[in-house]
């Protein structure tokens, strides 16, 4: 993954910050989603010890930093990072040039956020190498981070945990069944109800990281496990924090159960946005999403069940919404006569 302009800055900030310039480390690469560092502890007259080889407290100042950097950046500003402590163990003299490279799966902080819904606080231990241009190892060191959700104004301490779970038996064997989830925003997608509502998109083909939506609600793939799980964790709307996705249990030969799980927290405005719009939205497209899948392989489909009143003006309202923007758009942008 190549560097954005922002991870660019950052290399450059820290390899002129007087701290790590200290250390006689360079970072040479940060990935644009902060999921990878990689730094080099040259042998230099800055780093040399008594006996010539790198002296050993460089060798730990010049990693000490990169974990706690990485999860601040891909956490956000909702989360409190700490080092909390840290050991190193020395293989062998360094005499020569020594690198590290830092590595955080999304699929780590997205299980991250998910332990803070239930814990206040949690603890997380890494550990990285310092190895040589062959590959020796001269250094290994354990780092133990703390991670807490950052409770900086009242809006925060007035969250609402949300949990939604609709679930349904197909009569379908597990290894059919597999393509509701795997088909999902594809052309040919078995589970998701475009009939009556926003398509499912992606930026990329369906897999961690591929980022997209319906409609208004946005987020990106966390976890993504073929034929059988998928959860995608939330961008947007505003106030939304958390996952949902489907996943798929065998019951018996021959019977799955399909179930869809929401789990998040609501702050700000979306306490109000969920309870009274996007909870009812969302309890009819599932509902419509498993009408399908019950269908899938059926030689006699069952009807599409009716919305609720509530939903159905809900709808009304929103695409008379949505009709009066564009419209509203089509005016500013046509030319204006002049006198």
């Amino acid at each position: 993954m190549p560097e954005s302009r922002q991870t660019k800055m950052l290399r450059w900030k820290f390899n002129l910050f007087p701290a790590y310039v200290g250390t006689g480390a360079r970072v040479t690469y940060i990935a644009d989603d902060f999921s990878e560092i990689q730094i080099k502890l040259p042998l230099t007259w800055r780093t040399r010890n008594y006996v010539g080889t790198i002296f050993g407290g460089s060798m730990y100042a010049a990693i000490d930093p990169m974990y706690m950097v990485m999860l601040i950046q891909m956490l956000g500003r909702d989360y409190v990072v700490w080092d909390k402590a840290a050991t190193i163990n020395f293989k062998r003299p360094g005499r020569t040039t020594l690198y590290a490279k830092f590595a955080v799966a999304a699929a780590e902080v997205a299980q991250i956020k998910t332990e803070l819904m239930h814990n206040k606080s949690i603890e997380k231990i890494y550990q990285v190498e310092l190895v040589d241009d062959a590959g020796k190892v001269h250094a290994k060191v354990e780092k133990t981070i703390y991670i807490a959700r950052k409770a900086r104004n009242q809006s925060v301490r007035l969250e609402m945990p949300v949990r939604n779970v609709h679930e349904r038996l197909l009569q379908t064997p597990l290894a059919a069944a597999g393509e509701l989830i795997d088909k999902l925003a594809a052309r040919d997608d078995v589970l998701w109800p475009r009939e009556r509502w926003p398509a499912m998109r992606f930026d990329r083909p369906l897999g961690v990281g591929a980022r997209g939506g319906h409609g208004p609600i946005r987020y990106f793939v966390e976890a993504y496990e073929p034929g059988r799980q998928i959860r995608f964790r939330f961008t947007a709307p505003r106030g939304f924090d958390g996952t949902h996705g489907f996943d798929l249990e065998e019951v018996s030969p021959g019977v799955v159960r399909l179930r869809h799980v929401l789990e998040m927290r609501v702050a700000g405005v979306a306490r109000l946005s969920w309870p009274l719009v996007f909870r009812w939205l969302h309890d009819a497209l599932i509902e419509d999403a498993l009408d399908r899948a019950e269908n899938f392989g059926q030689p006699s489909p069952i009807k599409q069940r009716e919305w609720s009143w509530w939903v159905c003006l809900l709808r009304r309202v929103l695409s008379y919404l949505k009709s009066a923007r564009k419209s509203g758009a089509r005016r500013s942008a046509s030319p204006r006569s002049g006198v």
